[in-house]
């Protein structure tokens, strides 16, 4: 038998988990303001504010109390106070927003698939499913660093504090430190005060913090530092208005391809069993979960690397599994009467060998992929940028044992944790960085029951005992590393088992003893009818 299906399906419910979030993100319920004399908190504003008595009567005439807007917009060179040259807050400050554009989010799903009986009574299944996201909810900064280009230099921000990243790597001292034309114009127009150093280049790379900033790649520090000392002119690298700009919109996409292989025995000679295997692919430019208020995902990032080059941030999910494998099996034991082995064996001999029952389940899978950080923000103030993978991928074999060199004697993923670290190298300028190259531990788990049914007065009741085993053999299965910074100490260290919804870490036994009775009920209908049963 040979089936294809095709479908297109939209997400409305997450375009309601939108709106819900939305309602809850305006200004009206942020900000210490009082609403009014009477109303010094949102619930007391909305509990006097005017309401409809029945469908057909206006709202009930009570004067709206004055409201005050909690931000003040600005642009320009007016500075309010606590914003962000005037103050601290401009280190923090963010805004979010639902792109008012918005549309509903849909997935393109195709399969085909066959189907063939073979003897013995298996069946063998085959599918291949290739799934298309499209116009996914990603949370995104419309304020992320803007490369701006000098006008009389034609020097641009990203090339200036890239030469100074250079020359931070390789230790050179602040006078030897070239003069940057982007820094020199800016700076003055800005009116910054450069006296103590021969150029306002070397004021930069000497600044509180900037050279270990600059060693890490972290531009978005650097310019926020001048930005805040007001070292730059209005919406130079930044916007005016906030540090962060978050907003929810459609910039996410995901691909997934599969095949499926299902091979089933149905009940015959006492034995059923399935056993499934699935290699698959999947890939995206961000991993949010929709239904968890966009956090992240396997050490993923929350807010999306670059929001003008949407092909940047792509790679594989970090939810993605290459390969996956399933099976169970359900085994009446073929001892007892009527059965290949003692078919006729006394009662109280069968009560001991007959009805045993054994039944497994067995899970495998490879690790989730995951990426390795910076400790630098580049595009945007929301993200650690991605390490950029400069080594050979033979650095990155997986390997978790003991290892005497972490701190607690602790587990290390790799097989080479100093090739591994070395095969990744700080991001410069505005580089983001690869996704996901790396992948974690495998899991498998075995879980194991035994059974044995006690018939009772004439098989009218049965009395089961059973014994399960969950994680039989007690395997561990280990979590992602908790260090995936090149900046970190214990690269590759893992502190945890799995958490994945479902996994077993240690062994659970459980016995439980189980009554079942059977009758027939009479039903009285219509006279004359008789009995039905």
């Amino acid at each position: 038998m040979v089936r294809a299906s095709a479908a297109l399906i939209y997400d409305h419910a997450a375009l309601s988990a939108i709106n819900f979030i939305e309602d809850q993100s305006s200004y009206i319920f942020s900000g210490s303001n009082s609403f009014s004399a009477n109303a010094s908190t949102p619930e007391q504003l909305f509990a006097i504010s005017p309401r409809f008595t029945n469908a057909d009567s206006a709202a009930v005439n009570i004067p709206i109390p004055p409201f005050q807007k909690t931000v003040t917009p600005f642009t320009g060179n007016q500075c309010p106070s606590g914003f962000p040259v005037c103050g601290t807050l401009f280190n923090q400050f963010g805004n979010y927003v639902i792109d008012p554009h918005y549309k509903t989010p849909y997935s393109l799903a195709y399969s085909l698939g066959i189907q063939r009986a073979l003897p013995a009574g298996f069946q063998l299944e085959a599918d291949y499913v290739l799934r298309l996201g499209r116009r996914l909810g990603a949370l995104a900064d419309a304020g992320q660093i803007f490369n701006f280009v000098d006008p009389a230099s034609k020097q641009s921000l990203a090339s200036a504090v890239n030469a100074l990243e250079i020359d931070a790597r390789n230790n050179v001292p602040v006078a030897q430190v070239q003069a940057q034309p982007f820094f020199e114009n800016q700076l003055a127009a800005a009116g910054a005060n450069c006296s103590g150093f021969a150029n306002c280049t070397q004021f930069v790379y000497g600044g509180s913090g900037n050279f270990t900033s600059l060693q890490q790649g972290n531009l978005n520090g650097v310019i926020r530092s001048l930005a805040q000392a007001a070292n730059l002119p209005p919406n130079v690298g930044f916007t005016s208005q906030f540090v962060s700009n978050y907003y929810l919109s459609n910039k996410s996409y995901s691909d997934y391809n599969g095949l499926i292989v299902i091979l089933r025995k149905r009940l015959s000679q006492g034995v059923q069993m399935d056993l499934n295997y699935t290699f698959s692919h999947s890939i995206d430019n961000f991993s949010g979960i929709s239904n968890n208020n966009g956090n992240p995902f396997n050490n993923a990032q929350s807010v999306l690397c670059d929001a003008v080059n949407l092909g940047t941030c792509k790679g594989n999910s970090e939810f993605d599994v290459t390969h996956q494998i399933s099976s169970d099996v359900i085994y009446d034991l073929p001892f007892g009467r009527g059965k290949a082995f003692a078919r006729n064996s006394s009662r109280w001999l069968d009560e001991i060998i007959g009805g045993w029952q054994a039944s497994g389940i067995y899970t495998w899978r490879t690790g989730f992929a995951f990426p390795v950080l910076s400790n630098a923000s580049t595009t945007t103030f929301g993200n650690s940028a991605y390490a950029i993978f400069s080594g050979n991928t033979s650095a990155l074999q997986v390997d978790p044992h003991t290892d005497p060199n972490l701190s607690n004697n602790g587990i290390q993923l790799f097989k080479n944790p100093a090739a591994a670290l070395a095969a990744f190298s700080a991001p410069t300028g505005l580089q983001t960085g690869s996704r996901d190259e790396l992948r974690g531990p495998h899991f498998s788990n075995v879980d194991l029951a035994v059974v044995k049914n006690f018939p009772l007065f004439r098989e009218k009741y049965k009395l089961q005992f059973r014994a399960e085993a969950y994680n039989a053999f007690n395997h561990p299965n280990f979590a992602l590393p908790a260090s995936t910074n090149i900046d970190g100490t214990n690269f590759g260290q893992i502190t945890n088992t799995s958490s994945t919804s479902g996994d077993q870490n240690a062994r659970v036994l459980q016995f439980a003893l189980r009554l079942d009775f059977y009758s027939s009920i009479a039903v009285c209908r219509n006279k004359g009818e008789g009995l039905a049963s």
